[in-house]
């Protein structure tokens, strides 16, 4: 998530930067901000 929210980089670079594919830096993007959001309406609800 840091690069692609502070560094601006596609989901290419990132891939390539991790040696992993499009695809995957894509998916795991997704991933973690579904991770970080449902974190967010848990701590709201407590």
């Amino acid at each position: 998530m840091y690069l692609r929210l502070t560094a601006n980089l596609s989901f290419s670079q990132i891939g390539e930067i991790m040696d992993k594919s499009e695809n995957w830096a894509r998916v795991t993007f997704y991933r973690g901000k579904t991770r970080i959001k449902e974190a967010i309406e848990d701590e709201t609800t407590m």
